[in-house]
């Protein structure tokens, strides 16, 4: 995600923009390695969520320079392979391959860097070539060493790719699956196959995904693939889905960023079925968001649907009533006295 996307959530919510901590930049920057590991040590996050004055993340900065154990130092302490740069909108791995880096290329493909990543301003210079290219294709133009180590990385990638196609080959998936393939590799989005497939709303692939053991809990943006199965900007809500994904021990508690769950979804897409599953199996219609704001009220932020939303929610809490009621009722009935088991001679 580029800064822009993450400096606009972080303002949507409210949240404060944390300070720079100029040390770990300055290091990274010169190659300082023993500063950078003390910054490190101390719990200084090695990545900023928007960047410097010019949008350069320690990670960029170290890549720039050539400073290969700082970049080792950042990676192993969790900086982000796929933050993107506000220059251009390049990446690590992207720079290195300008760069013919070749341990620089190593280093942040064994961190499972994207070379699917595209963009437009590839060349050196930060000219453009006309259209969106691949880091594939740019490795490809160059070094051999660097094109044959990208070609081959770019392989863990297909699965997640090809989820995201409207109607993926399946024999194809999983004969990569079965060869090894990566099941919950993150591309340069973040997201792993099995979010995409909930996006798309393709029940088949989803079903092939979780027979590989897909990790159902992995996030993105607090994002999980059942949250994205229950509602969003992608059609409507798939209980097919959401069955299969609980059924594979999904957590229908997780939240979001937002402090939003999965009622939040599904209240705003006015799936009164999902609402039922979920208030059957504990989640409250009287949930509130991190600011306070109701199930209707995160609807209306939503998608404009807030009187429907608290319609739908009103009308899933008599049903509740209703439900209990009905389950009382069954519970008092007297029990009909058992027919005696006739044992067999002995």
């Amino acid at each position: 995600m580029t800064f822009l996307g993450v400096r606009y959530l972080a303002e949507e919510n409210g949240d404060p923009i944390p300070p720079l901590d100029d040390a770990l930049f300055e290091a990274a920057k010169t190659g300082d390695e023993a500063t950078l590991r003390a910054r490190l040590a101390a719990g200084v996050p090695p990545d900023h969520p928007f960047g410097d004055n010019d949008r350069m993340t320690p990670l960029m900065y170290a890549v720039y320079g050539g400073f290969h154990g700082c970049m080792r130092l950042l990676l192993e302490a969790g900086a982000d392979v796929h933050l993107m740069e506000g220059k251009d909108g390049g990446v690590p791995l992207r720079v290195a391959i300008q760069k013919q880096d070749r341990e620089a290329v190593k280093m942040l493909l064994a961190f499972d860097a994207d070379p699917g990543f595209k963009c437009v301003r590839a060349r050196p210079d930060h000219t453009a070539y006309g259209e969106a290219v691949t880091d594939v294709w740019l490795a490809q133009q160059g070094d051999p060493e660097i094109a044959a180590m990208v070609t081959e990385a770019y392989k863990k990638f297909r699965v997640v790719e090809m989820a995201h196609e409207e109607a993926p080959d399946l024999a194809e998936m999983r004969r990569l699956l079965e060869e090894g393939a990566p099941v919950n590799i993150k591309n340069d989005n973040g997201q792993t196959a099995l979010m995409y497939a909930c996006i798309r709303r393709n029940v088949e692939t989803v079903r092939l995904l979780l027979e590989f053991s897909a990790d159902t809990e992995i996030s993105w943006q607090g994002t999980t693939a059942l949250r994205l199965a229950c509602g969003g900007h992608y059609g409507p809500p798939s209980m097919e889905i959401v069955q299969l994904l609980l059924a594979h021990g999904a957590d229908m508690h997780k939240l979001d960023e937002r402090g939003r769950g999965m009622l939040h979804a599904a209240v705003a897409d006015g799936d009164e079925e999902i609402v039922k599953l979920f208030t059957r199996n504990g989640l409250s219609l009287t949930a509130r968001d991190a600011k306070g704001m109701t199930l209707a009220d995160a609807a209306n932020e939503w998608n404009s649907e807030g009187e429907k939303a608290a319609q739908l929610v009103e009308k899933v809490a008599a049903w509740n009533i209703e439900e209990i009621g009905r389950q009382a009722t069954r519970l008092d009935r007297p029990v009909k006295a058992m027919k005696p088991i006739r044992l067999g001679k002995g």
